[in-house]
């Protein structure tokens, strides 16, 4: 099965959704991923799971729904799964940059006044990141600590 890169929207929809969710079954299918590829993180292995593709350079995240939601009577590790991040790489760490779009009109190529002009200043700064609220979510753009380029560009649902 050849990748379509998705519309960036298609991230957006299925953020905070199951994989089984007409939008985390969207995204999964224009990826070409399965739905039983989601590994075990390895931080996390009983309430996490994790997809990624070094090669094309994007991470998904996700979280238990039981445990994600506090639902009563739930075998945590069991699914269904929630994405609840995801995140582009650049190419700098030996990895595929991805090809597709990225959010808010962020490039990889952006240095961190360019971010600051398209975005605004960040809410949180130091070495490594930089992080703005947007649309109820969280962007975080990612920096090499040697060269200072962006390393990866990601979205994240605010902490319940």
């Amino acid at each position: 099965m050849t990748m379509q890169m998705p519309d960036i929207s298609d991230f957006f929809a299925a953020l905070d959704k199951t994989e089984t969710s007409p939008e985390g079954r969207r995204l999964l299918e224009r990826l070409g991923v399965s739905a039983k590829a989601l590994e075990p993180d390895p931080l996390d292995k009983l309430g996490r799971r994790l997809y990624e593709d070094l090669n094309t350079g994007f991470h998904l995240g996700y979280a238990d729904e039981g445990k994600l939601r506090n639902i009563p009577y739930h075998d945590v590790g069991e699914g269904p799964w929630v994405l609840i991040h995801y995140f582009f790489m650049s190419g700098i760490a030996d990895n595929g940059r991805y090809p597709g779009p990225l959010p808010y009109g962020v490039t990889f190529d952006m240095s961190r006044a360019d971010l600051a002009k398209l975005l605004g200043p960040p809410a949180t700064s130091n070495a490594m990141v930089e992080a703005w609220p947007k649309d109820g979510q969280r962007l975080a753009v990612n920096f090499d600590p040697k060269s200072g380029a962006i390393k990866t560009v990601g979205i994240r649902v605010p902490a319940k």
